[in-house]
């Protein structure tokens, strides 16, 4: 099977979170919806500016829960306004605390003189399970890695974006 296919990035329709309608920056979701299956993302991604890095920890926190946004895994990424850092955390449930929970933290920040990125945390593991909402079926079918260079690329996409 051609996971490609199996996966579609989708970033403007509104879910519904407990009553309330909510647009994440960027969701990804099943195609074609398995039978029985919710019709929401297993991924979503917010990206947050203006909003403090708590107020991305609570929505990480919502998106996951699921009895408001029941989605399995928030990726929340918190860019800083005032100098090059980024910091991005990813969010699931833990069934046996039942609450969110974040799983992983990757800190991504440049050196004053803007010679040196910094990246601690990384890699970023996407558990396959979670993404795709069943087991894998073989050895191509893992975890998806994300890894330093990725990461290093896109804060100097964000920061050059800032102009710093």
């Amino acid at each position: 099977m051609n996971l490609g296919d199996s996966l579609e990035q989708d970033g403007c329709t509104d879910i519904d979170v407990g009553g309330m309608r909510r647009e994440p920056d960027g969701q990804w979701v099943l195609t074609p919806v398995p039978a029985g299956d919710l019709s929401k993302p297993t991924m979503i991604l917010e990206v947050g500016l203006s909003e403090s890095a708590a107020q991305l920890r609570r929505d990480g926190a919502m998106w996951v829960d699921p009895n408001r946004g029941a989605i399995n895994i928030a990726v929340m990424v918190k860019v800083d306004r005032r100098r090059p850092k980024i910091t991005i955390e990813m969010w699931t449930w833990d069934p046996a605390s039942v609450q969110a929970q974040c799983i992983r933290t990757i800190v991504i920040s440049e050196s004053l003189s803007g010679d040196k990125v910094t990246i601690t945390g990384s890699p970023l593991k996407i558990p396959f399970d979670l993404l795709f909402r069943r087991q894998s079926t073989g050895p191509l079918e893992k975890d998806i890695a994300l890894d330093r260079k990725m990461f290093e690329k896109l804060a100097r996409r964000v920061w050059d974006c800032q102009d710093f």
